[in-house]
């Protein structure tokens, strides 16, 4: 074979047991000792350099250990070496030594590279090429060439979608081939991502208000990319009901492509205080997402500020009287700042004020509200009511007041002059006459009353009146309409009530009879002194006068369309309220003995009564005549007359002497 001016010389020493500070060497005629390689124990190939060209051909050399001082090999071998003359080997040539890319997180994947691998050795170069990063790709991954001339291309690309956040990432493209005299050679990859960052100005926000005033002027915020690539795709989020922000995403390429988002709040219904907030901003793939930037409103609150000292209103008068005098009071906002809307509540019927509303923004601006009482129907005592000043927003609502009203003086009382009243008709007749009921304040002050009934069949007018005493009393004409009513006896009651009159209600009954054999009963008085004339007949409730001379007096309880046979009792009562007479249960005819026939056909009882009591007096009475229970009272007032002058002379006689024609008598 020809001379090669490369070879390779190749020993197979079959595993020699060395020890570890042991070196192995090899000689030649043409190499020079040189030490290889030491270990606890040698297998395999081993390669010398030749120095020199060699023919092909079987040499000799000798083949063994030594230790590292030098001395005498142990366990020399003769080897019989091959040398063979060999093709120079394939060698990996590729025409770059690195690879890098560059790409923004969020953004499109860089542009793909390629890689030209070619033979820069001899023979055929069979390669193949691995990675190991997902996001590195190789196409294709294997290939063969025979020279330069033969390049194989590789297309080397990079996927981005799976980063979230910017850096420097790197893999290694490693080149494999069997028997290349270089193998394997690796290729640096380098992929640097950028990342958006979020860019806010300002960094916080505040709101001042005032509580009832208009809202705050909104404030801005701006939204950029100040990363140094990519695309700021953002979004925001607040989380208080009284925050808005608009917009609430965006998108920016950098610091000079802002976005501005507009920041409101909104106070209605909030009281005074200090409120926050976050407003948070996001953005996939930024490098300092999320951001937040915090949010302060702080609302000043009016107060109620009231002019009053001490918070009290005091009124006075008389019951019955004129009402008292009107007191104002005010009412302003004593906080800081703001406007205070107050609105203003009592509870009393007696107690009005005016205005009931109104608003003030200061000292200097004070609201008037008067206060008055009225004491028509009040009765004498002390009376209380409580104003409540309330302003929604102001931090010391509600504020409140103390009324009170003291009145003297008799509460007004209820006079009338029956306590029953008696109708009697024939069924089918005419109505019967219209009787009359007075009702006077018989206390002081003013008498305010009202009246009231059920049935449909009475009529009672007026149904109110005012009264200031028993000199000024009012008429009630009382009637009775027997339309559609069959016989029978039919019963009402006028109820008299007057608001702080000490004793209402008061009440009268009132009974129609509508029977032929029906009675009805009252009072009448009679008193012409001699007990020898009955014929006159006196009206019920009048005042009489007894003179002293006047021995007695007579009380008759009436009764009209009295039947045949009847039984009747009846009571006289003193002024001091002690029983005078009481008859009991009396039978009873038209001729009874000691009745006295006035105008047919009423029936009068009568009772003698002394004229030296004067006073009101009471006549309790009771009828029934088998179809018929009626019972009354009725009240009547006896007056003693003034007694009669009478002249008296001391002495009875006056003597006088004298001589005619000289001077008179002294």
């Amino acid at each position: 074979m020809p001379i090669r001016q490369k070879v390779r010389l190749e020993a197979f020493p079959n595993g020699l047991p060395m020890s570890v500070s042991s070196k192995v060497y090899a000689t030649l005629r043409f190499i020079d000792p040189s030490p290889l390689k030491g270990g606890d124990s040698l297998s395999g190939i081993f390669q010398w350099p030749v120095s020199g060209d060699v023919e092909d051909g079987i040499y000799t050399a000798i083949f063994g250990a030594y230790l590292s001082s030098g001395s005498t090999s142990l366990f020399p071998t003769l080897l019989v070496l091959n040398i063979k003359a060999q093709e120079e080997p394939p060698k990996i040539g590729p025409d770059q030594t690195s690879l890098s890319f560059n790409g923004a997180v969020g953004g499109s994947n860089p542009a793909s590279k390629t890689v030209s691998i070619s033979n820069t050795g001899g023979g055929t170069l069979s390669w193949t090429a691995s990675k190991t990063q997902p996001w590195l790709t190789i196409n294709p991954a294997s290939g063969s060439s025979t020279g330069s001339g033969n390049p194989n291309t590789i297309t080397i690309s990079v996927d981005i979608s799976g980063f979230s956040s910017g850096g420097t990432y790197n893999d290694t493209i490693t080149i494999d081939a069997l028997g290349a005299s270089n193998t394997p050679i690796t290729i640096p990859v380098t992929l640097a991502l950028v990342a958006p960052t979020i860019g806010l100005n300002p960094q916080n926000i505040s709101f001042n208000g005032i509580v009832g005033e208009p809202n705050p002027p909104p404030k801005t915020v701006s939204v950029s990319n100040a990363g140094t690539g990519g695309t700021l795709n953002w979004t925001a989020s607040k989380t208080q009901p009284w925050l808005s922000i608009n917009p609430t995403s965006g998108s920016s390429t950098d610091s000079g492509n802002p976005n501005t988002i507009t920041v409101s709040v909104d106070i209605a219904g909030l009281s005074g205080g200090t409120y926050n907030d976050t407003i948070t901003i996001n953005a996939p793939w930024a490098s300092n997402t999320p951001q937040t930037i915090p949010v302060t409103l702080t609302l000043v609150a009016p107060a109620i500020g009231l002019s009053l000292n001490p918070p009290n209103i005091s009124f006075s008068g008389t019951a019955g009287g004129s009402n008292p005098a009107s007191q104002t009071f005010s009412v302003w906002n004593a906080g800081p700042a703001g406007r205070l809307n107050w609105t203003a509540s009592k509870t009393k019927d007696w107690l009005t004020l005016s205005p009931t509303s109104g608003s003030s923004t200061g000292s200097g601006n004070q609201s008037q509200i008067t206060a008055s009482v009225n004491t028509s129907n009040l009765s004498p005592g002390t009376y209380n009511d409580t104003i409540t000043i309330s302003a929604p927003g102001a931090s010391n609502t509600p504020q409140t007041i103390s009324v009170t009203l003291t009145l003297t003086g008799t509460p007004p009382q209820i006079g009338r002059s029956v306590a029953q009243l008696n109708f009697s008709a024939a069924p089918g007749g005419s109505n019967p006459t219209p009787l009359t009921l007075s009702i006077w304040n018989a206390g002081g002050g003013t008498l305010n009353w009202t009246a009231s009934k059920t049935q449909s069949w009475l009529t009672i007018n007026p149904a109110s009146g005012s009264s200031t005493g028993t000199g000024n009393p009012n008429q009630m004409t009382v009637s009775g309409n027997i339309s559609g009513l069959t016989a029978g006896t039919y019963y009402d009651t006028i109820t008299i009530s007057a608001l702080g009159a000490s004793n209402s209600p008061q009440t009268v009954a009132v009974v129609l009879n509508l029977a032929g054999g029906g009675a009805t009963l009252g009072v009448h008085m009679m008193s012409d002194g001699t007990g020898g004339n009955y014929q006159q007949c006196i009206t019920p409730n009048e005042k009489y006068t007894f003179y002293p001379w006047y021995p007695f007096a007579l009380l008759y309880v009436y009764i009209s369309n009295v039947p045949r046979s009847f039984s009747i009792g009846y009571s006289f009562y003193k002024p001091d309220g002690t029983l005078y007479f009481s008859s009991g249960n009396l039978p009873g005819t038209d001729n009874y003995p000691y009745s006295y026939i006035c105008l047919l056909p009423k029936l009068y009882i009568a009772a003698q009564l002394p004229a030296i009591i004067p006073g009101t007096w009471r006549a309790d009475y009771y009828y029934n005549d088998g179809v018929t229970t009626l019972s009354g009272s009725e009240y009547f007032t006896i007056q003693s007359a003034p007694t009669t002058p009478m002249i008296g002379l001391n002495p009875i006689s006056l003597p006088f002497s004298a001589t005619f024609g000289v001077a008179n008598p002294g």
